[in-house]
């Protein structure tokens, strides 16, 4: 888990496709629109979280991604 949540909180700092390029961290300082946005992201990682899936106990808890961008 210490190597997911180095990946996750990496995430939140680095542009991303899907928020035209800009980082999770940088959208969430903005608007309540913009965070919504990533914060359906966030959702739509843990629902698709292939051990969630597999035994139905997620392999990141997401909440601290959610924390770490103030969600």
């Amino acid at each position: 888990k210490p190597f997911l949540e180095s990946v996750y909180l990496d995430w939140a700092e680095r542009p991303c496709p899907s928020l035209q390029d800009e980082s999770p961290r940088h959208i969430c300082s903005r608007d309540g629109d913009a965070t919504r946005k990533v914060a359906a992201l966030i959702t739509q990682m843990e629902q698709d979280d292939l051990a969630n899936r597999r035994t139905g106990i997620g392999g990141y808890d997401y909440n601290i991604l959610r924390g770490h961008l103030d969600i």
